[in-house]
């Protein structure tokens, strides 16, 4: 059986202190993924993208004075895309090597974040 998670573009809001603008994280990985197949998906696969290359992806975020770009403080995380293949859905097993500890939701021993959602005015409200 099948599975796909798609590229996911995810906000986490909290306003900007120095700027008073809200802050919004970029990232997500996708894969059309197996359960049940032997193979097993590596990072390699993925070819993710990090930090200011993934504005490259996203023709409204790409200029850097494009009207949505001013809208917020954008924190590129990371983005990527792999082939089909297998996953090890073992989260808490997995060997994370570019994130900083603890992180919600994977450690238990964290206050629970704000991710209450702020708006921002769409780039075409601007003109």
């Amino acid at each position: 059986m099948k599975k796909f998670l798609p590229v996911i573009l995810a906000f986490f809001c909290a306003p900007a202190v120095a700027q008073q603008l809200p802050r919004i994280a970029i990232a997500g990985l996708g894969i059309e993924s197996s359960t049940f197949s032997p193979a097993r998906t590596e990072e390699p696969a993925l070819h993710a993208r990090y930090g200011a290359e993934i504005f490259g992806y996203y023709p409204f975020l790409k200029e850097e004075t494009a009207p949505l770009r001013q809208q917020a403080h954008w924190l590129p995380a990371v983005i990527g895309k792999s082939l089909p293949g297998g996953v090890d859905q073992d989260l808490h097993r997995l060997p994370y090597k570019r994130i900083n500890r603890p992180m919600f939701p994977l450690d238990k021993n964290m206050k629970t974040p704000d991710l209450s959602v702020r708006r921002i005015r769409a780039a075409d409200a601007l003109k």
